[in-house]
């Protein structure tokens, strides 16, 4: 390693560069422990820094996979001052993507009404936004949730909106197209069942990674990269669904997180991230799914209190075709828990 970041470091007596060592993928952690001695003598603070960094790594790391009840408290999270006011404001756009709009392979009709909303609020509150956060479905073809993943006794594969039970898949009605793939098509299959909430569903091709359909719609894309130039910060990010095995509707985990794979784990840093300002608000497609899930589970780790801090942006937002009554379930639900909801348009002066 560079041990110049150190003599920067100790010059400046700067956490930022003291993270940059500890966190250095050309840094072994052996060489950054045999310099803790040389850091400490400019910064004292620094071994406090190391255990509370290595106790949030453990505690992100204990999250159990299939059985996660980790919840993040208020006190382990900064709050933004009340002297913030309106101006302290997190917009989170879920998967705001080319293919859930008119057009793409899963298209909501009133997705695009509901972009060109979106981008008016960024816009007229640019300066109250303090961040954005945009999540992205972000799939491989061969999906669990895709038809090509799945063939009948006469090799057809399932058409589009089938559900396929837990009794389909241990009959074999439907079965892996490869077979490699069969335990994995049983383990869901199971964990689905047993949590009764969802059973698979075949969804048109969307959202493939490195495809059209999973750009950020333009209108929400120039009105976001207007909002990082005016304010010179970054929007953040947060890619979901990449773990073929299973779907994940909400943005913070998986519908049936996997053992060996974090990404699918829930994401107590996102949490953390969007609980940073004292306004919430919420937009996005899908009603009915995405958005649906991803709130639900945010409410399930915000203390009770906090719930009315959460904003659901209606006309963002629409349903999936023929599933209108679980989103119109989903907003009575979350009303009754505290969440607002509100329309754009009043949220613009």
């Amino acid at each position: 390693m560079d041990l110049r970041l150190f003599t920067r470091a100790e010059e400046t007596n700067d956490v930022a560069h003291f993270e940059r060592i500890y966190y250095s993928k050309e840094t072994p952690l052996t060489c950054c422990n045999a310099h803790v001695a040389l850091a400490t003598r400019s910064w004292p603070n620094w071994e406090n820094y190391l255990r509370r960094k290595e106790k949030e790594t453990t505690r992100e790391n204990e999250i159990d996979g299939e059985n996660d009840t980790t919840s993040v408290s208020d006190d382990d999270l900064p709050h933004a001052s009340d002297s913030a006011g309106g101006g302290d404001i997190t917009l989170l756009i879920i998967d705001p993507q080319n293919d859930f709009h008119p057009g793409g392979s899963l298209a909501i009709p009133s997705a695009g009404e509901d972009a060109q909303r979106i981008a008016t609020f960024i816009r007229t509150r640019t300066r109250d936004i303090r961040r954005i956060v945009i999540t992205l479905d972000s799939h491989q073809r061969v999906h669990i949730a895709h038809a090509v993943f799945w063939v009948n006794a006469e090799g057809q594969h399932p058409p589009p909106f089938t559900i396929i039970s837990k009794e389909d898949v241990d009959t074999r009605k439907w079965r892996p197209t490869n077979p490699e793939n069969q335990p994995a098509a049983d383990y869901y299959a199971q964990k689905l069942d047993e949590g009764g909430r969802f059973q698979i569903c075949i969804w048109p091709e969307h959202c493939i990674i490195g495809s059209p359909g999973h750009n950020v719609h333009p209108a929400i894309q120039e009105a976001a990269s207007h909002w990082a130039e005016t304010h010179m910060k970054e929007v953040l990010f947060v890619w979901k669904g990449q773990n073929s095995r299973t779907e994940m509707y909400s943005a913070l985990r998986a519908e049936v997180p996997m053992r060996d794979d974090r990404r699918t784990q829930l994401n107590t840093r996102l949490i953390r991230t969007l609980r940073q300002s004292r306004r919430l608000f919420v937009c996005g497609q899908a009603l009915s799914h995405c958005v649906h899930f991803t709130v639900r589970d945010l409410v399930e780790h915000y203390d009770e209190s906090r719930h009315g801090t959460i904003t659901i942006l209606r006309d963002g937002t629409s349903p999936v075709p023929g599933f209108e009554a679980d989103g119109e379930r989903f907003l009575r639900d979350m009303v009754n828990k505290g969440v607002c909801i509100a329309n754009i348009v009043d949220q613009l002066g």
